[in-house]
């Protein structure tokens, strides 16, 4: 359409009609009414002759004329010519152009102005585009072309915006990209007209594909004690060392506490760790996850406050590694409701009434910190102390029952492959509908959020 593509030429040259009729030498009367169709033109028309020239006149001014030449496909020595054509081309069909699935399209605008806190008002003042226009582009009613002037400004907008507010990482986890990429408008660009899904989307179907998946039936064999020692190298288990150095030093303490704790038969392990998982390394995971595992079979009870401040996706996935675990029903998981803040780094475990690990540093410098295994029963007591006040502060990240909710009228429920997705007020119930039956019940505000996404874009 005309409007459309006057819309384009408007946010290139970051003016707006007055401005081009200034310098055309006309009422911007007339160029209102030929974009809001008032006025019946063809390129041969005065007033579009009128139009092309101040277009071209302020392009110039502004040393743009090579990014005008690329949108409309033509050489600096034509134009004024080639303005006039452009203007009145039409595809048969600009969605066909642009992406396979226009409410997809919509769907990740709206994510992306959410995430940026901007308006469509505010926008349009931005950029000198129709309010309504982004209103539809919005409800995936309008697509633009992806090499169009109108989206290149949106992105570019909403990519200063977010930078100038700190709110890349937000970003980087909706497009789906790693931390080591630099975010271009580009990149916002390619995710909007991708046929990709929505990176919470993808996990949220990873998690009810474990759920489904779940078998409660546990496997209570345990592992003879002298395998469990074969996992930990002999001087580690019986070192007399209460300071251990870096992030190696944290994985050799960790694993000489979970180690004791198993060959020990204890009651009950209380864990908290706000740390870069970093520390984690493909090898230490096998280790970590058989002795976890143990603890389990062996009747240990575990209480862990989760870091669920890395964003939603990296919490959704960090619930899906641990729901085999959480599903034993020896596992209870919290998340802290007060800000993490991103100062310092804190590490504390506990094995009630026997030892404790823990660390505090500046961020950035786990690698050069020391990670205390302590027996003494006052540092015991305080660091106990100081877990409870922590637990205190939280709430519950996962409710699990071994059968399905019984829903109520303030829900309304969904069918996906074999769960049932219950959405109430302010959480999420997964009813599992295959043997054994169970429920899993969420309220983290970012996951309840992840779920009626998911819903919205089935």
């Amino acid at each position: 359409m005309l409007s459309e593509k006057m819309e384009q030429l408007s946010v290139l040259l970051k003016t707006n009609n007055k401005k081009i009729a200034e310098k055309a030498g006309c009422s911007p009367a007339n160029f209102s009414r030929l974009r809001n169709g008032g006025r019946c033109a063809d390129e041969e028309s005065s007033t579009v002759c009128k139009y092309v020239k101040g277009v071209c006149s302020i392009a110039r001014e502004k040393g743009i004329e090579d990014r005008l030449c690329e949108l409309i496909r033509c050489e600096q020595d034509e134009i004024e010519s080639r303005l006039r054509k452009w203007l009145f081309e039409y595809e048969e069909d600009d969605r066909k152009i642009s992406v396979t699935d226009p409410a997809m399209f919509g769907k990740k605008l709206r994510l992306l102005m959410e995430l940026a806190e901007v308006s469509n008002s505010r926008l349009s003042k931005s950029l000198n585009i129709d309010a309504s226009y982004i209103s539809r582009m919005r409800q995936g009613e309008r697509v633009p072309k992806s090499d169009s002037g109108t989206v290149s400004g949106i992105c570019s907008y909403i990519f200063d915006k977010m930078k100038e507010e700190y709110k890349t990482q937000g970003l980087t986890e909706l497009l789906g990209l790693s931390e080591e990429t630099d975010i271009t408008p580009e990149n916002i660009k390619e995710w909007l007209y991708s046929d990709r899904l929505l990176t919470n989307d993808i996990t949220v179907k990873q998690l009810m594909d474990k759920i489904e998946n779940i078998c409660h039936t546990p496997d209570n064999t345990v592992t003879d004690d002298e395998e469990i020692k074969k996992l930990i190298p002999y001087e580690l288990l019986n070192d007399d060392n209460s300071s251990y150095r870096g992030l190696e030093g944290m994985r050799n303490a960790t694993l000489k506490f979970l180690a004791n704790a198993v060959l020990k038969k204890h009651e009950e392990l209380l864990l908290y760790s706000d740390q870069c998982m970093d520390w984690m390394t493909d090898e230490f995971i096998k280790t970590w996850t058989v002795l976890m595992t143990e603890c389990i079979r062996r009747g240990i009870k575990i209480k862990i406050i989760h870091n669920v401040d890395r964003g939603v996706s990296e919490m959704l996935k960090a619930i899906v590694s641990w729901m085999p675990l959480y599903a034993s029903g020896m596992i209870e998981p919290y998340y802290c409701v007060k800000s993490r803040g991103e100062r310092f780094s804190c590490t504390i475990f506990i094995d009630k009434g026997y030892a404790c690990v823990r660390g505090l540093c500046v961020r950035g410098l786990e690698d050069s910190s020391n990670y205390v295994y302590t027996k003494s029963p006052e540092t015991f007591r305080i660091v106990e102390e100081n877990y409870y006040q922590l637990l205190q502060n939280s709430r519950p990240l996962l409710k699990l029952s071994d059968k399905p909710a019984v829903l109520s009228g303030k829900y309304t429920a969904y069918i996906y492959n074999n769960n049932q997705i219950c959405i109430g007020e302010g959480e999420v119930i997964l009813n599992k509908l295959t043997e054994p039956m169970s429920s899993f019940t969420f309220d983290h505000p970012m996951v309840y959020k992840a779920f009626k996404s998911f819903i919205e874009n089935q």
